[in-house]
């Protein structure tokens, strides 16, 4: 199984290089796409950089204004009337979302009285307003553009039957399946990891250090799970029988995942934002509260002037106040903070619902910028305040004081926000392996109706009388009427051992090999069955192809070199499929059948608009097969079906009805005489 996901993993690669003894060929589209998808990162990247270094300078102003402030200051009580700042700074991985997450930037403005604010309304319900541009940095871009080209990426991964079936006659199909998806998400895997690395050079060379911690992995791991997500979506839909109406389910499904479901998340959380207390009924509450005191104060003490000293009696209600007031004050605070929390919670519960909102919402509290940090900053800043009126009070009517000094020291009126993950984080996680486990559930069972269903217009056209067929050594060539595709897939069923689908029919039809009758075996048959050259993926070299097939095969080093001197592959090994011509066509074909002396050879009509000199070596190649005994040759075509296992040939022969497209049949003369034949019998029956 790893063999063969490693193997489709060199494959996905080998769709952008092809490296060989004598060149490195490297595909200009892939790049380009790359290169223009890289560049939009790394312009982001760099603004979220600028944004960040910018931050830090207005850290600074805003320090020193702060301090100039209180130096005008001549006793604490103006000090508390003007109060103090705070200022929130982001972590340094807020690079990776400068415009995705909830903060931008913020402020908090605390005096020592009832004041307490958040800048730019962040404070209470008006935080769960807030707007996130989905496109605008690396996050995003890896989320929204990243996860629509993985959805186109995923939509051709199982579109193309007769390679699939091609591949799974040389291999398990469980083995192809997840060697394709594991190949594939792999190959995601390493350009991701690329694009990072290449992010991280970016933010070292512009003098910011970003750690790469658990956070940083889990963002990670959190594209790249949104990235497999679309992918695996895009596995599913490309197994639509019509490829437009899959490609319309994708867009559908990517523009609901990406856009309807995100602000279904937002408008429901605005809604449960509703109970959150008004802002302005919490300030008349404590306004209220802080005047009641101080006007009874006043009534009772008169008003203290400046420049007075307190009496007992004011330092006794100074106390009381801190007893009382103040912690009914600050209740107030904690209930507002408490529900902006309970509703934090709440919009990370119903983001797990889908793997999109679950990528922004993880995103968000990654960036440290989300609402769980915004949640401490409201509980810090109002620390903070409880601190510096504790400060007022002791200074203004217990120690005294000369100067009056400043009470945010150490950095403490800057909060270093951290990155972390949201509620239910777990939870969201399995969630969303649920949704890629039902995908790929689901694009399973597509790829085997892809490898195994029975057209349904060839079942409406099949004789249901019941047919026997025994395929073993004989001295006869027996053909049969093959209704289009349809026997060619009943016997490719039969050797890969699995139930025909779709077709109630199928016991009608029991074939024997070799006395072992196919429909009751329990194992599937060493069999190739080779597709026409056209069903080949255009976008791979053959020489890749080529490697890839060995690989599967396990063809060893000089078996390897043979067929490559044999059949001339070097000389086209470059090339991509679609820039082959007929002829090498012809000898890529050919080589797929020297790699292993399989015990069946089920050939179909691969020979379609191939030149003459193909289908005549072909011929050559099964006359040899056929000398042999321990191998079975079945030629099968869209309208006729020829069984032939055995070497020697009889050249009276009764075929049914001939078709010109079938040319490669005049090869032979022994069969040119036979259609002569029986064209001559028809005639005379005719007439």
């Amino acid at each position: 199984m790893w063999l063969v996901i490693f193997h489709y993993f060199l494959y996905e690669l080998r769709k952008v290089f092809y490296i060989s003894k004598k060149k490195v060929v490297i595909s200009k589209k892939h790049v380009i796409g790359f290169l223009v998808f890289l560049a939009v990162i790394l312009g982001f990247v760099q603004y979220g950089v600028m944004v960040y270094k910018n931050d830090l300078k207005q850290e600074a102003i805003f320090q020193d204004f702060e301090n100039k402030k209180v130096e005008q200051f001549f006793n604490y009580r103006i000090y508390s009337t003007y109060g103090f700042r705070l200022i929130y700074r982001a972590a340094p991985v807020s690079i990776f979302f400068s415009n995705s997450s909830t903060i931008s930037d913020l402020n908090a403005f605390a005096d020592g009285g009832e004041r307490f604010n958040i800048y730019k309304g962040f404070y209470g319900k008006k935080v769960f307003e807030m707007k996130k541009n989905l496109v605008s940095d690396y996050s995003g871009v890896i989320g929204v553009i990243g996860g629509l080209l993985v959805l186109f990426y995923g939509l051709g991964a199982l579109a193309n039957g007769e390679f699939l079936r091609f591949l799974a006659s040389i291999a398990n199909k469980w083995k192809i399946f997840w060697g394709i998806y594991f190949g594939g998400a792999i190959a995601l895997l390493a350009v991701l990891l690329l694009i990072t690395a290449l992010v991280y050079l970016l933010v070292i060379i512009n003098g910011v250090v970003i750690p790469f911690d658990v956070y940083v992995s889990a963002f990670l791991g959190n594209a790249f799970l949104i990235l497999l997500f679309f992918f695996s979506v895009g596995f599913v839909c490309g197994t639509v029988k019509e490829k437009m109406t899959g490609i319309v389910i994708a867009l559908l499904i990517w523009t609901a995942g990406i856009f309807i479901i995100p602000t279904g998340v937002d408008i429901i959380t605005v809604l449960k934002a509703n109970s959150i207390t008004p802002l302005t009924e919490l300030e008349s509450a404590k306004l209220k509260i802080f005047l009641d005191w101080q006007n009874g104060l006043n009534n009772k003490l008169g008003v203290l002037k400046l420049g007075d000293l307190p009496s007992e009696d004011w330092k006794k209600e100074m106390l009381e106040y801190r007893k009382n007031e103040l912690n009914i004050l600050i209740e107030l605070e904690d209930k507002m903070i408490e529900q902006m929390a309970d509703n934090a919670k709440f919009c990370q519960l119903i983001s797990i619902l889908f793997p999109t909102s679950y990528y922004q919402s993880v995103n968000n509290e990654i960036s440290s910028r989300g609402y769980n940090e915004l949640v401490k900053f409201c509980r810090y800043s109002k620390k903070q305040k409880i601190d510096f009126i504790l400060m007022i009070i002791d200074k203004e009517y217990f120690t005294g004081y000369s100067k009056v000094e400043v009470f945010s020291k150490d950095d403490s009126n800057i909060y270093k926000a951290q990155p972390g993950l949201p509620s239910y984080f777990l939870l969201g996680l399995i969630m969303t392996l649920l949704y890629i486990s039902v995908c790929l559930r689901i694009a399973f069972r597509r790829f085997e109706k892809i490898l195994f269903d029975l057209p349904q217009e060839d079942l409406e056209k099949y004789d249901c009388r019941p047919k026997n067929i025994k395929l073993e050594s004989s001295t006869t060539i027996k053909s049969y009427q093959a209704h289009g595709s349809l026997w060619r897939l009943m016997l490719y069923n039969l050797l890969s051992n699995e139930p025909c689908r779709g077709n109630e029919q199928w016991p009608s039809l029991k074939v024997t090999l070799n006395g072992m009758e196919l429909n009751t075996a329990s194992q599937r048959q060493d069999f190739i069955y080779p597709c026409h050259a056209d069903h080949i993926p255009a976008g791979i070299t053959a020489g890749n192809f080529v490697r890839l097939v060995m690989d599967l095969l396990k063809v060893d080093k000089i078996k390897r070199e043979e067929i490559s001197v044999a059949f001339s592959l070097e000389s086209f090994a470059a090339k991509k499929i679609h820039q082959l011509t007929g002829d090498e066509k012809g000898q890529l074909l050919l080589s797929l059948l020297e790699m292993k002396p399989f015990a069946i050879y089920l050939i179909g009509d691969i020979v379609k608009d191939m030149p003459f000199d193909f289908g005549s070596r072909l011929d050559n190649k099964m006359f040899q097969l056929y000398s042999d005994d321990e191998h079975l040759v079945l030629h099968l075509f869209p309208e006729i079906t020829y069984i032939m296992p055995c070497s020697n040939r009889i050249p009276g022969i009764k075929l049914e009805p001939f078709h010109e497209s079938n040319q490669w049949l005049n090869v032979t003369d022994t069969l040119t005489r036979g259609l002569k034949i029986n064209r001559e019998n028809q005639e005379q029956d005719d007439s």
